[in-house]
């Protein structure tokens, strides 16, 4: 058994023998709050990993098991049972943080599936090199929903403007742009 060294920021007692087939939410602000929602809704084994102490103070009060701790740490990521789970999902903004988390859980767990988000659409190729099995680029589907909707807004009919939609991610957001 691996002896783990006392950091002094435990957040909560985690019985790492009950993690399995579970989820880690890396970052809980707006994002990873939606992320745990859906989770929660579907009644699917989750927990968070955090950095900030208001932040960790609300997902204890909402419940919830966390890690205070960086995602990009091997010790956090092996106490979040990361040898175990199932789905890492990265909700913070930070790419470098990101892309450090990917490479330092699939060292950890090669099986892993891993969905990150990337704030600009140069940043997802590189995403994709370090490990990740899904990347959503907050440019372009920004610009997609909002594209969606003004297309509706100007009368093209709603299955149009979704074929037309799922064109661009089918065959890739660089033949369009």
């Amino acid at each position: 058994m691996r002896k783990l060294r006392r950091t002094g920021f435990e957040a909560s007692d985690i019985n790492r023998r009950l993690l399995e087939n579970h989820v880690i939410i890396c970052g809980f602000g707006p994002l990873g709050e939606v992320l745990g929602r859906l989770l929660d809704d579907h009644r699917i084994p989750h927990l968070v990993v955090e950095l900030n102490p208001d932040t960790i103070q609300k997902v204890k009060e909402m419940g919830k098991e966390v890690v205070f701790g960086d995602g990009t740490s091997e010790e956090i990521l092996y106490r979040s049972g990361i040898e175990k789970a199932r789905l890492l999902a990265l909700a913070t903004p930070d790419f470098l943080n990101n892309m450090a988390a990917i490479r330092q859980a699939k060292r950890l767990n090669p099986e892993i599936k891993i969905i990150t988000r990337a704030k600009y659409r140069r940043e997802v190729e590189r995403l994709y090199q370090a490990g990740a099995d899904v990347v959503v680029s907050e440019e372009l589907e920004g610009g997609i929903e909002i594209g969606r909707t003004m297309l509706k807004e100007l009368g093209i009919p709603p299955n149009d403007v979704d074929n037309y939609i799922s064109g661009i991610r089918d065959f890739g957001s660089a033949d369009f742009f």
